[in-house]
């Protein structure tokens, strides 16, 4: 949809210098089965002859999962521990996640946004790429 694609134009590239903060997150080898809790049961996720079929050499973790991991360091690194400090989320998926990987997270600050990248440790593959909107002063009355 042309909303979609404006969003998805929307996602700033990481900036070409060190990141602000970092967050790794580890997921489990059962990961997926997990995830299919949400009601996902699309066996990709879960029967390796399905994953094969969709050219993995063995199932992937949901990219709702891979999301959350990303919503996680942002809620965690620059939200204070208030929930109502993560204004939006947007994210664009560039490769997939095996269960059991890990995932290294780069954040960068640009004013009340912060643009994000998360890559595999193990393949070194990038797989997320997004920004997050977030209240950084609570508005006086």
């Amino acid at each position: 949809s042309d909303v979609y694609k404006r969003q998805v134009e929307q996602i700033p590239n990481p900036p070409q210098r060190k990141a602000d903060k970092e967050f790794v997150a580890t997921t489990n080898d059962n990961q997926a089965i997990i995830y299919r809790l949400n009601g996902d049961t699309n066996p990709l996720h879960i029967d390796p002859d399905m994953a094969e079929m969709g050219g993995f050499n063995k199932p992937i973790i949901h990219g709702l999962c891979t999301y959350g991991l990303a919503a996680r360091g942002v809620y965690e690194l620059f939200c204070d521990g208030d929930v109502n400090k993560l204004r939006e989320i947007s994210g664009r998926f560039t490769s997939h996640v095996f269960p059991g990987e890990t995932v290294h997270f780069d954040y960068w600050v640009e004013g009340p946004i912060v643009i994000f990248s998360g890559k595999t440790v193990e393949r070194g593959k990038e797989v997320l790429r997004g920004a997050a909107t977030i209240l950084r002063a609570s508005p006086k009355l």
